[in-house]
């Protein structure tokens, strides 16, 4: 079998011809898209600084807080990289992303089911504040006074002394 060296370069050569011609085309581009997304990461960044100060006195719980600036930041910087990606004309590979973002949410909002349900009750009571420290409470047949109340879960001391985990679900 014999090749043909003087086609198989010629055909390389093409090629990378048209490579680097695509590239110069398409270098605004590409710097429009990192001016974009660079842009969304400040501006996300921002954004989380902002609302953290405006609301800190809102939210009894830092921790709720501060969760919900980083998905306010999350969401600016992925609207930055959906919209770097249009630039460049990549639609389908943001669309796509997507999607199996999607598939995979759903996918650990099944195997993640009983934390997710303590992590959102945590969050509802971090806000809504339905008690306080030192509050006697009963719930599910346990009795006892909140000692802290977290994400996942509450802590109660009963009366003998002992510290009860209640999950916040309950």
């Amino acid at each position: 079998m014999d090749i043909d060296w003087d086609n198989t370069l010629e055909i390389l050569d093409e090629t990378i011809e048209a490579w680097i011609e695509s590239a110069v085309r398409n270098f605004p581009n590409l710097v429009v898209a990192i001016i974009l997304f660079l842009l969304s990461l400040v501006i996300g960044s921002l954004l989380r600084k902002f609302f953290i100060r405006v609301f800190r006195g809102t939210f009894d719980s830092e921790v709720i807080l501060k969760i919900t600036g980083t998905v306010l930041k999350v969401f600016v910087v992925m609207l930055g990289v959906y919209l770097a990606l249009g630039v460049l004309n990549l639609q389908r590979a943001a669309i796509s992303m997507l999607a199996g973002a999607g598939v995979l949410g759903i996918a650990l909002g099944f195997a993640f089911q009983d934390t997710a349900e303590n992590l959102i009750a945590g969050v509802v009571m971090g806000i809504r504040k339905p008690f306080h420290k030192g509050d006697l409470i009963e719930t599910h047949d346990r009795l006892g006074y909140v000692e802290k109340l977290n994400l996942r879960n509450t802590i109660l001391e009963n009366f003998d002394g002992q510290r009860v985990l209640i999950p916040n679900k309950e």
